[in-house]
This record gives structure tokens, sequence and C-alpha cells, in this order.
């Protein structure tokens, strides 16, 4: 089966790449961006824009073509489960994860496709750069074999994010794999450790393939005002665990870092945060589910030394050492 693909280039439907961009009232710098999507060396992708209601429009941006759909919500839901709305559709054998205002270099799904290929790796990941363009990896391995019966811990190599990644869509489907709706922060840390477990290897590549736009990016950023908006990452702890009890798989020195982790970018993302900082503990303090959380993991050993001081000073109540802790810079 042939089909046109955005630059008119004939292409045959074997190992079709599904690549996957939200977009919100990114407009301007797609515009900017839209040659390193569409413009991918590997032709064979099918392109799904999912459009999170935003202020603007993209119908005369984004061309029409057999391999290119443009989605529009009926209503605003955030990253995570527009992701999942292109997961729904998607048709490729493999799976990445574009954010409208990022740019990612022409040959990413060649060359992340030929790794994954060649290593018969069940996810791939790329360097990235920021804004600096300076890589913000050095892998050391090119491969990395998994257990899945193994506990899953916290990997620097691995981090959260999707756009730096390719998946099989297999996997995705065979687990029932989606992205967290918006009453979890760190959508992507989510996905991420919910495909880990049954990935046999991962394979990387020291080439920096994407750029991740630090300054403009609309898509995956939020700032809060109010206090209660610290839930919403102590949920992605939550999230993990009732996974993990669900697949049966050990989190436990996992949690323990992301517990510090995802309270560290709560505050951090709270507008003010300096002027609320004991309101912030207290809040975090009366999160009876974060307490049994802690207590149930604290047995638990990580190389993290901030982490292993994290939980047992949420376990003590001990506020100054988890202040020190969570604004530590």
């Amino acid at each position: 089966m042939e089909s046109k693909c955005a630059r008119g280039v004939s292409v045959v439907f074997e190992d079709l790449v599904t690549v996957i961009v939200p977009l919100y009232n990114c407009k301007n710098i797609l515009t900017k961006n839209l040659d390193s999507i569409l413009g991918q060396t590997y032709k064979n992708c099918e392109y799904i824009f999912i459009d999170d209601c935003s202020k603007e429009t993209y119908n005369e941006l984004i061309p029409s073509f057999e391999n290119i759909r443009l989605i529009r919500n009926k209503r605003n839901i955030g990253v995570g489960e527009t992701r999942n709305v292109g997961l729904s559709v998607a048709k490729g054998e493999y799976i990445v994860f574009f954010d409208g205002d990022d740019i990612p270099q022409v040959s990413f799904v060649e060359k992340c496709l030929k790794k994954m290929q060649e290593s018969n790796a069940d996810m791939v990941v790329c360097n990235f750069a920021e804004n600096d363009y300076k890589p913000r990896h050095n892998f050391l391995h090119d491969t990395k074999q998994l257990n899945s019966s193994a506990n899953i811990v916290f990997d620097d190599d691995l981090k959260g994010s999707v756009w730096n990644k390719m998946f099989r869509r297999s996997i995705i489907e065979n687990f029932g794999i989606r992205f967290a709706d918006t009453s979890v922060a760190n959508e992507d840390i989510c996905f991420t450790y919910s495909y880990l477990p049954f990935c046999h290897k991962v394979a990387f590549i020291n080439e920096v393939l994407y750029i991740y736009n630090t300054e403009l990016n609309l898509i995956t950023r939020r700032k809060f005002e109010d206090i209660s908006s610290l839930d919403i990452f102590l949920n992605s702890c939550f999230f993990l665990d009732k996974l993990g009890k669900q697949y049966k798989i050990n989190y436990g020195s996992l949690l323990k870092i992301l517990c510090y982790k995802f309270s560290k970018l709560g505050i951090r993302n709270l507008i003010d945060n300096e002027d609320k900082r004991q309101a912030c503990l207290n809040h975090i303090l009366n999160n009876t589910k974060f307490i049994k959380l802690c207590n149930s993991i604290i047995k638990y050993t990580t190389n993290y030394k901030e982490a292993e001081r994290y939980c047992v000073a949420v376990c003590n109540n001990d506020t100054q050492a988890m202040s020190e802790l969570l604004w530590k810079k």
C-alpha cells in the first residue's frame, strides 16, 4: 500500500512510525518548527497533531495529506490526555512524541528507528539539548538490559521525558499504558516508568536529536498560585504506587526518590513559594496518604542521599529537615 507523505514522496507502509504532537497556543513557534517535524528523513511516518482547545487555529498551518491528521479536542484536557487521544488513533508500529514548541532534528525518527531495530530494543533514548544547544547527557552505555521482575530504580540516563524517546506501540497497547490525567503532574515520568517494566532492553544515542525549548515551552509547563496544587505532584507518586501493586512491580526505591523530587518540583512551580514555606510543609504533612506511602517505602534504600533524608524527615514530622531539603538550591 502506498501513500503520499507531507513532501509528496511515495512510501510503503511497513514499519510505520506515528508522531504524536500536542498543540496548545503555540502557533507562532510551530510556524518556525513545523519543517523540523514534518521534514523527517524517514518518510514512512503518520503525523497526528492534537489541538488542546487553543485560542488559535492550525488548519491553515498544518498541511492536509493522507498521513497528516489534525484533531481538535472539544475541551482543554491537558497534555497527558491529549497525547492519549493521539495514541487512541495511532497505527504505527513505533511511537514518538514531539512537542509543538520544540525542535526535533530531521533525522530523529530515522536514527531512533535504526537503533531500535539494530539493537532489538524496546525503547530508544536520544540525547537532547536546551536553548544553549549543549548536550544534556553523556551516555556510557550503548544499551541496557532490563529485568522486568527486578526493582525499577531511578536512572538519570532515562529521565522521564517522552519527547527524546521512541516506544513500541505493541507494548503500550498490550499493557494499556496511558498518560495520567490533569490530577497528576509529571505525566511524562509516570508514562515512562509505566512502560519500563515491560522493556527487556533500552538503547541509547549520544547524538543530540532534540532541542527542548525551556523559554517558550507552553505545552507542558504550568505555574500555580494555590498551595493545594502540590497535591497533583504528590498524586504522581500515588499513580506509580497503584501501578506497582496492579502489576506486582517493586517501585519502592524509585518512589522514595520521586517523593522527594515531586515534592520539590511542586514547590518550585508555586508562585512566591518562599513566602508560603510553612504552609507548604503543613500541606504535605497533612496529606495522610503521602505520609502512609513514605512510611511504607522507608525500608528501601537508594544512593540518593537527599531522598533518603527527606523520607525520614516526612515520617518523623521534621519540618526543619524538610525545609532544608526542599528549598535546597
